[in-house]
């Protein structure tokens, strides 16, 4: 049986986000939304993510906010054998944003117990995503959008090797072979990164 806290959460979740994000085409899986046209094309991905130190009584979480690349998916990711995500993840998203960094904040945790009030923070919730997190979206919808926005080079884009990637798999070897060679001027305490080192050799960079 849920808790009191537990069924608050879930009341935000379909009142603040599936209730807005299903019209657009927004797909379900759990506390995650996804949207893309075609396999092939950029997906666009939401996840409620509840902190780990929580519990059924006093929930908190967070939300993020990715731009999912089958390109790079492809280009590493799939390099393992993988199988193509039927729904991708937010955490193999090529972009990835928490709502703080979105509204150019904090890190934002929200929290949910027996006696939250639900409602305003339903309302808070439909507006960050209205105001914050779709227009966000909106801006990226090309591999050339993704690429514009990872050469602003924000400290929380993940994965790292996200740029090399995606030049690489774009066939813009001068870019790329100029990114891979900064990652490798960059080396851990055990030399340089091997995943670095195995992508250059995967796309022959020098």
């Amino acid at each position: 049986m849920k808790t009191i806290a537990e069924t608050k959460f879930d009341n935000l979740v379909k009142e603040a986000y599936h209730i807005t994000l299903k019209p657009l085409g927004f797909k379900r899986n759990g506390n995650n939304f996804y949207i893309a046209e075609t396999t092939d094309d950029i997906g666009k991905v939401i996840n409620l993510q509840k902190n780990r130190f929580g519990n059924k009584e006093n929930i908190a979480f967070t939300i993020n906010a990715g731009i999912f690349s089958p390109l790079l998916w492809n280009g590493y990711y799939g390099g393992f054998g993988g199988k193509f995500p039927a729904y991708p993840r937010e955490v193999l998203s090529v972009i990835r944003r928490r709502i703080g960094n979105l509204m150019n904040t904090r890190d934002m945790w929200y929290r949910i117990n027996a006696d939250t009030d639900i409602e305003p923070l339903i309302v808070e919730h439909k507006h960050n995503l209205l105001e914050f997190i779709l227009p966000f979206f909106s801006r990226i919808n090309t591999n050339d959008d993704i690429l514009t926005e990872l050469e602003i080079g924000r400290p929380y884009d993940i994965p790292f090797f996200g740029k090399l990637v995606m030049y690489a798999e774009l066939k813009k070897f001068k870019e790329a072979q100029a990114e891979y060679t900064r990652l490798l001027s960059k080396p851990g305490p055990d030399g340089p990164n091997s995943i670095v080192v195995a992508l250059g050799k995967k796309y022959n960079l020098k």
